[in-house]
């Protein structure tokens, strides 16, 4: 079974799309109704040699209303969908006709909806705040070989139910062989630099690009090294991140096409030649 797909990318983090309609199922042998083993799928489609290089797949139903969407990372492990994976079936949605005014409505890990900016721009609601607090008090003093790679401050945050440990740099990012060994139990460590009070630089470390961000730009302005709105970039691309008054987080950043193509499907042994 040849399984047609499409790979886009928010920033640097690119996501694999598979809608469900566009699947070249072999005329002579009837799908299962479970479909097939989108775990097995995922991570061989998202190899990073083997396959098309990616952070996961979403799986899009076009057929219901409103529109579900399911990923798995690239492991093949399944997930909610992240933001980067949203903004990436939005825009698919989007030029296929699906949006709904300026709005792009699905539903994952419950109802989402997307906001259209332009025909290349969406933004998405990353949620509620929480914390932050600062990290010293779990963690031991940060270990940094010399001044320039410690960090100005190093928080730890909630945000859309997401934990985080951010580490805020006042100009530019350590060399990675220099980054502090900050652990929090449970939370990813992303990496910020305050390059002005509106634009900061980000080193995910696998976290999800919008996400990232979003944190990074919380951080950053609670302890005053960046406003409530700024631009964050992850290796060129930017993303515009808002903390609003009310304490939630909204981002906004173009999702791209990338390639599209086929990935075969291993029939599975029935055991039988008929």
């Amino acid at each position: 079974m040849n399984v047609s797909f499409i790979k886009l990318r928010v920033a640097d983090d690119p996501w694999i799309l598979v809608i469900r309609p566009s699947m070249d199922v072999n005329p002579d042998k009837a799908e299962s109704p479970a479909g097939p083993d989108w775990a097995q799928v995922a991570a061989g489609l998202c190899h990073r040699t083997r396959g098309a290089a990616a952070s996961g797949l979403v799986l899009v139903d076009a057929k219901v209303e409103p529109v579900v969407v399911q990923a798995w990372d690239a492991s093949g492990r399944s997930c909610p969908p992240p933001p980067a994976a949203l903004l990436c079936a939005a825009r698919w949605l989007f030029d296929s006709g699906r949006a709904s005014g300026d709005l792009v409505e699905m539903t994952g890990d419950g109802p989402v909806k997307v906001l259209v900016v332009d025909s290349r721009t969406f933004g998405v609601e990353l949620g509620a705040v929480g914390g932050p607090s600062d990290v010293a008090r779990l963690e031991a003093a940060i270990e940094a070989p010399g001044p320039r790679d410690r960090p100005a401050a190093a928080l730890g945050l909630e945000l859309g139910g997401r934990q985080a440990a951010v580490l805020c740099y006042d100009g530019r990012l350590p060399r990675r062989t220099g980054a502090p060994a900050v652990r929090v139990p449970g939370a990813p460590r992303i990496e910020a630099a305050c390059v002005s009070a509106h634009q900061l630089r980000v080193r995910r470390n696998g976290v999800d690009a919008v996400h990232a961000a979003g944190a990074a730009l919380v951080a950053a302005a609670a302890i005053g090294l960046a406003d409530r709105e700024a631009t964050v970039r992850t290796r060129g691309d930017g993303i515009l991140v808002q903390w609003t008054d009310e304490g939630s987080v909204f981002a906004a950043a173009e999702a791209s096409y990338c390639l599209s193509g086929e990935y075969w499907l291993e029939e599975p042994d029935t055991g039988s030649d008929n």
